[in-house]
């Protein structure tokens, strides 16, 4: 079964959304350094501009994708791309940092709407047995721009100011609005669904209270009257949304999904993978600081680097379509120890084999395990759910990827320097991938074995 016209179309029309996503992963943190100069900021402060973002998507997608199952995909689509834009260029005109972390906090806000609705159209699209080579297209179309985008930023930062190099993500959100308006058709809404708005409101609050408390604590102190008021808030808003689920009134779950082992199994898989994704936030930062790189060098760094993970990423969803997702996510973990320990060797030899090795590795391992896991775990839904899975799916990676982000700014508080950091941060993050590619290959099951519409 191949692709038609009006699918390539649809395809590079969506694709936008995912390019935004990989943008804000490899081309943002090469401006972290610049604006923490700029404002003078501390490590812990300026981490904010990613982790607000992440806060943003985590905290709305869910509720992203229950409305988007309400109002239709396309109708979400438009208007959250629409907002994404407008944000974008308010948080190029923020001319203090607290209004630039706002802004970016909105940002991700309207990205929890988008993603959703971009994979529902997917979904929609494309039938089960081609969404594995469908998402490696697309990871390879939407991997141009965070090729690209690294070298630009570095182009930008050098003959121009951080602000411009905001500007690449709302140029892709306005093709993605324009073409999408055009050529893709409306989808289905279920408009009898309905959101629960006690629900919803309590676990925004609870995503936003937990990530406050995990990246201030450093600031504050563990033992501080801050941290005593924010953690009883956090268990507050854990205990009502519980309540909210306990009592059968749900409606950001499907519990038809959340009783599926093989689909919480996919979502563990993410969660661990993503939990990892701002480590090289941190090694940007050590090429800049500590070795002096400037952001032209390093964006042209991280841009080759990104070449062979766009270059194999039809490959993973068609190895994972044909035969099974277990092995392209069990070298996806593979990918990301050795590219720790390739890491490790560069700070002790400063080789640059060992730097690119490091960047390559890390990346090719993100799509060998994201590709096939959000195939496998979309392909549990049933027609009428799929946005309110992809929702689930998108709140466990973002999820991850705030406390990921959290955490190592909490370690790197407690540790002198970059380096001591490292040593305590690889080591635990080489002991988690090990298990999670163990338990890979004895969890995951093929797409054949999944019996869901297509």
């Amino acid at each position: 079964m191949g692709y038609t016209r009006i699918d390539w179309v649809i395809l590079l029309s969506i694709t936008t959304t995912l390019a935004i996503l990989l943008l804000d992963n490899n081309a943002i943190p090469i401006i972290l350094p610049t604006l923490q100069t700029h404002f003078s900021l501390t490590d812990r402060a300026v981490a904010w501009v990613m982790n607000g973002y992440y806060i943003g998507i985590a905290a709305f997608v869910m509720v992203g994708g229950r409305l988007t199952d309400i109002f239709g995909n396309k109708r979400t689509f438009l208007a959250s791309s629409f907002a994404y834009i407008l944000l974008s260029l308010l948080v190029c005109s923020s001319l203090a940092f607290i209004p630039l972390v706002f802004f970016r906090v909105t940002q991700g806000i309207s990205m929890a709407f988008m993603a959703p609705a971009a994979m529902s159209i997917i979904v929609q699209t494309f039938p089960t047995k081609m969404r594995g080579r469908t998402w490696g297209i697309s990871v390879l179309l939407g991997s141009i721009a965070s090729w690209i985008g690294p070298i630009l930023v570095g182009i930008i930062l050098e003959k121009s100011s951080w602000r411009g190099a905001f500007l690449l993500g709302p140029a892709l959100a306005l093709f993605g609005l324009i073409s999408v308006s055009l050529f893709v058709p409306e989808g289905s809404s279920q408009k009898n669904m309905s959101v629960n708005r006690f629900e919803a409101i309590s676990f925004v609050a609870l995503m936003f209270s937990l990530n406050i408390t995990l990246m201030q604590s450093s600031k504050w102190g563990f033992t501080s009257f801050q941290i005593l008021l924010s953690s009883i808030v956090v268990l507050i808003c854990a205990l009502l949304f519980g309540y909210s689920i306990k009592q059968k009134k749900t409606t950001l779950f499907d519990w038809n999904l959340m009783v599926n082992k093989k689909f919480l199994f996919c979502l563990l898989i993410v969660f661990t993978a993503q939990f990892m994704i701002s480590l090289p936030f941190f090694w940007i930062e050590y090429l800049q600081f500590g070795r002096h790189y400037t952001p032209l060098e390093i964006g042209r760094i991280v841009g080759v680097s990104m070449i062979p993970s766009f270059l194999c990423a039809p490959l993973v969803g068609a190895l994972a379509d044909r035969f099974s997702p277990k092995l392209p996510v069990f070298f996806g973990f593979v990918s990301l120890i050795v590219s720790l320990v390739c890491f490790n060797q560069f700070k002790i030899t400063s080789d640059f084999i060992f730097l690119c090795s490091a960047l390559a590795l890390f990346s090719m391992g993100q799509v060998f395990i994201l590709t096939p896991a959000v195939a496998a775990a979309l392909s549990y839904s049933s027609t009428d759910v799929r946005a309110t899975a992809a929702g689930i799916y998108s709140t466990v990676r973002f999820l991850g990827a705030s406390l990921g982000l959290a955490c190592m700014t909490l370690a790197r508080s407690y540790t002198y320097t970059l380096g001591e950091m490292f040593v305590f941060v690889h080591g635990g993050l080489i002991f988690f991938s090990f298990l999670a590619g163990l338990l890979t290959l004895v969890s995951l099951k093929s797409y054949n074995e999944i019996k869901t519409p297509s």
